[in-house]
C-alpha cells in the first residue's frame, strides 16, 4: 500500500481544489460560514463539511438515500461537485451509498485508508472508482489536510491498526479545527482505539461524532471525559443492534453534552463560526 506523507497529501489536495472546474465554483459561490452536516441516512454514517467553495463529503451511508440528503442541503449552483470523497473504513454502511455518489457528482479525489471491503457492492464501488478516473489516496495518521485557515488532521489509522484484521478500528478518524473550533470524528473505532488516541492526543473537541452509532463498544467513560464534547451527534437508523446503548447515552449525559440523534432530529446542521 503507498502511503503518503502529510506535507505532500496537504499539497495534492491543495492542487486538486484549485483544478478545473473548482474555479468556477470558486468564482460563482457567495462567501458562507463553514459548517459540518450530519446527514439522516439512515443506519450509517455520512458527513458533509462545507467550507466556502470546497465540499468534502465523509462516507456515504449504505445505499442512495445520501443523494436526496445532499439535494437538500448543497446550493443549486454547486449541486453536483464534491471536491473530496473521504472513506472512513470499508463496511458497506459506510461505502454503499458512495456509488451513488460518485455516479451522480463529479468528485475531485477519493480518499480512503486503502483497506479493501468484500462481496460485491465493494467490487462495484471499485469499478465506479475506475470509471470515474478519479484520483485515490490513501492516508494515515500524521497526514493533513489544509484549506485556507481550515485544518483537518488524520489522527488514526496507524500502521498497527491497518494490519490488524478489525476494520472498525482501522476507520480513518479525523479531527477539524475551524474558528476555533475541534470537531472529532470517529467512525466505527472501539475501545482498543480510543484508548490509544488518549494516550497520544488532546481530544478535547467541542463537537463529537459518536463512534459507531452509539455501539456499546464504543465511547468508553474516560474517552468521553477527555473529548468533554459540548454537543455529541449520533448517526443511526433503524436496527437490530441496540444502537444507541443505554449505556452510551448515560456517559454522555453525565459528561453534560448535548445528544443529537439523526434518527429522531434528522439531518443537523453546525455553523463552525467563532461564536
Amino acid at each position: 500500500m503507498k502511503l503518503y506523507k502529510g506535507f505532500l497529501l496537504s499539497t495534492i489536495i491543495v492542487l486538486l481544489v484549485f483544478n478545473g472546474w473548482i474555479w468556477q465554483q470558486v468564482y460563482f459561490q457567495t462567501l458562507a460560514e463553514p459548517a459540518i452536516y450530519f446527514l439522516n441516512i439512515g443506519q450509517g454514517d455520512s458527513q458533509l463539511i462545507s467550507f466556502p467553495s470546497v465540499k468534502i463529503l465523509i462516507d456515504g451511508g449504505r445505499d442512495q438515500r445520501v443523494l436526496s440528503e445532499l439535494d437538500k442541503v448543497l446550493p443549486d449552483f454547486d449541486d453536483n461537485i464534491i471536491d473530496l470523497v473521504i472513506l472512513t473504513h470499508p463496511d458497506s454502511d459506510h461505502f454503499g451509498g458512495l456509488i451513488e455518489v460518485l455516479k451522480n457528482y463529479k468528485v475531485g479525489a477519493f480518499v480512503s485508508n486503502g483497506q479493501l471491503g468484500k462481496g460485491k457492492k465493494f467490487k462495484e464501488l471499485q469499478k465506479t472508482l475506475v470509471n470515474s478516473n478519479l484520483r485515490a489516496i490513501n492516508i494515515l495518521t500524521g497526514d493533513k489536510i489544509r484549506y485556507q485557515d481550515y485544518l483537518i488532521r488524520i489522527i488514526s489509522p496507524d500502521l498497527v491498526a491497518l494490519n490488524k484484521d478489525n476494520k472498525n478500528e482501522a476507520s480513518i478518524v479525523l479531527l477539524l479545527e475551524v474558528n476555533g473550533n475541534k470537531v472529532l470524528l470517529t467512525g466505527d473505532i472501539g475501545f482498543e482505539t480510543e484508548n490509544r488516541l488518549l494516550q497520544e492526543y488532546d481530544l478535547k473537541s467541542d463537537i463529537l461524532k459518536v463512534a459507531h452509532h452509539g455501539s456499546r463498544f464504543s465511547s468508553g467513560r474516560e474517552f468521553i471525559e477527555q473529548v468533554n464534547p459540548r454537543i455529541s451527534v449520533i448517526e443511526v437508523g433503524k436496527n437490530p443492534y441496540g444502537h444507541p446503548h443505554p449505556q452510551v447515552l448515560e456517559i454522555l449525559a453525565s459528561a453534560n453534552s448535548t445528544i443529537y440523534r439523526t434518527d429522531v432530529d434528522g439531518t443537523i446542521k453546525i455553523i463552525l463560526d467563532k461564536k
